[in-house]
């Protein structure tokens, strides 16, 4: 029984965002927002990381306060039961070039 479980392989965590970048690509629908809605809970993973990331960049004594609120907002809403991550308006109508992804 262990060796069944042992040779199944987990799944990607990048394969989510690729799959549903390219298939909103093809239909024109590639905002950050509607990307953010069709990863679901997933969403909340990738812009943890994302935020997480800013955080450790080395920027002047205090400034983590400024960069750890997106990070502090995301968080809130997954304890909160958000279906996905919720951006304002701006950053959520950001479109993006699923090339680069």
């Amino acid at each position: 029984m262990q060796r069944e479980t042992a040779k199944r392989r987990r799944p990607s965590l990048s394969l989510p965002i690729l799959r549903t970048s390219r298939n909103q690509h093809r239909a024109g629908t590639l905002i950050l927002g509607n990307l953010l809605t069709a990863l679901g809970e997933a969403s909340f993973g990738w812009t943890i990381v994302v935020f997480s990331l800013l955080t450790l960049l080395p920027l002047p004594p205090g400034s983590s306060l400024i960069t750890a609120l997106p990070l502090l907002v995301t968080t809130s809403q997954m304890v909160l039961g958000y279906p996905h991550v919720n951006l304002p308006g701006p950053l959520a109508r950001l479109p993006r070039d699923a090339s680069k992804l």
